[in-house]
């Protein structure tokens, strides 16, 4: 088996024990929902209601709109858009579970079909006619270089815009996404460190981790959920504090050459 494949087996695995944590959890459930950018919504991440503000204008989608949304989760954001733009969006997750949940949620909304969810790699995004793309906190989960890119490129016909959110870990901690885009020639509209976000996030999930640790209903899963948590943003804090950790907001416009 080649590295790559061993590395995507993992990932893979990492999701869906995750999600399993969380959503199977009334601890997981209710963290999801204390930490959402929206009330309702439910996002295993860092996005923001800045985030969402920024997103919309970006990618201009319409009524007649279709949108990919790479890496969906439970499928919190995909909603979202599609209650304020009236766009379709089709949700990609390598995690089984998260598609279930998501797929679930959006037909108890009313939202089905125009909001749909299936399980893919966000590296190779279904063909689907979408005229726009974005990936929040996503895209670190694949290694982020120029293929991810290309395979973004083909699903939106070489035409559209990218909007994305990337965590970058390093002592420069460049935005990845520019990087990448710029490898291609792609053109970056928008290239907006927005680390201090990313503080004040994971500050907030690791309190509500914390008392959803001590205020139970203390089931076994819930309680690795919110240790699971505790711990990473233990980390993620640590190092955003000491400068080795970044967050960047990018909008990527496709259509230029890719060779």
């Amino acid at each position: 088996m080649r590295p790559t494949q061993l590395t995507g087996n993992a990932v893979r695995l990492y999701f869906e024990l995750s999600y399993r944590l969380l959503m199977d959890s009334p601890e997981g459930r209710r963290f999801l929902r204390l930490v959402g950018p929206t009330p309702g919504s439910q996002v295993h991440g860092y996005t923001t209601a800045s985030d969402l503000d920024a997103l919309i204008p970006h990618l201009g989608p319409g009524i007649k709109d279709r949108l990919l949304d790479l890496g969906s989760g439970a499928g919190g954001i995909a909603l979202e858009v599609n209650r304020r733009t009236g766009a379709q969006v089709t949700g990609i997750d390598l995690s089984a579970r998260a598609v279930v949940v998501a797929t679930a949620r959006a037909e108890a909304s009313g939202l089905h079909p125009g909001v749909a969810f299936v399980r893919g790699s966000i590296r190779r995004p279904p063909l689907v006619g979408a005229t726009g793309a974005f990936a929040l906190d996503s895209l670190m989960f694949v290694p982020l270089d120029a293929d991810v890119l290309r395979g973004i490129d083909a699903a939106l016909d070489g035409q559209g815009r990218l909007f994305a959110t990337a965590l970058a870990v390093g002592s420069s901690a460049s935005d990845p996404i520019r990087v990448a885009a710029d490898e291609l020639g792609l053109t970056t509209i928008v290239s907006e460190d927005v680390t201090d976000d990313l503080r004040r996030t994971s500050r907030h999930r690791r309190r509500v981790a914390a008392y959803l640790a001590r205020r139970g209903p203390r089931t076994i899963r819930g309680q690795v959920a919110m240790t699971v948590i505790t711990a990473e943003e233990l980390v993620v804090g640590s190092l955003a504090h000491a400068g080795r950790l970044r967050r960047w907001r990018t909008v990527v416009r496709f259509g230029g050459p890719t060779d």
